[in-house]
């Protein structure tokens, strides 16, 4: 029994030695909110142990559904094509990000003082992102169509909270209805 006891005390701070090596955390970089209700796509970096950005797995991105509890709830491989991302990460020390729901514009996601920030041109100046507000209406089909968006983030240089409104090209077959 005393060897039972022993292994198990030496499992457990085992296990709690490895959950403590190889943790990760994440860190808000930016967020996307709509106009159809409360519910908020969140933009986290993954941190390593070594306090960099994670090179396999850089982003983490989810629901926070504020419209009902508050949850979190993973991205549907539907609505990816709406809010997912391509990232690879650049020799020079960042990653290049392509938004699919922001595709005019590139983000570099980088570390500056220890905390990620997603980098971005508004209304031509260099900044670090924060907010991107989605417009949208459902058209006959229930399907959200996008009239404008928003970016929101502070200038580089300066701090100052600057924003950006991009109107959205309807096709020719959504003017029409």
């Amino acid at each position: 029994m005393k060897k039972f006891k022993s292994f198990i005390y030496g499992s457990v701070i085992v296990s709690l030695f490895m959950s403590l090596t190889f943790a990760q955390t994440t860190k808000l970089l930016f967020k996307i909110e709509r106009s159809k209700n409360a519910n908020l796509v969140r933009y986290d970096a993954k941190i390593d142990n070594d306090g960099r950005i994670d090179k396999e797995t850089p982003i983490d991105y989810y629901w926070l559904l504020y419209a009902s509890d508050g949850s979190r709830e993973e991205i549907a491989k539907i609505e990816r094509r709406a809010y997912g991302f391509s990232i690879k990460y650049n020799e020079a020390g960042h990653f290049d990000m392509q938004m699919n729901a922001v595709k005019d514009r590139k983000l570099k996601i980088l570390l500056i003082n220890s905390e990620p920030k997603a980098e971005i041109l508004i209304n031509g100046r260099n900044a670090y992102l924060s907010k991107i507000y989605i417009n949208s209406e459902d058209n006959f089909l229930s399907i959200p169509v996008v009239n404008y968006y928003t970016l929101t983030g502070n200038d580089i240089e300066t701090g100052e909270e600057i924003e950006e409104k991009i109107a959205v090209k309807k096709s020719k077959t959504e003017e029409t209805k």
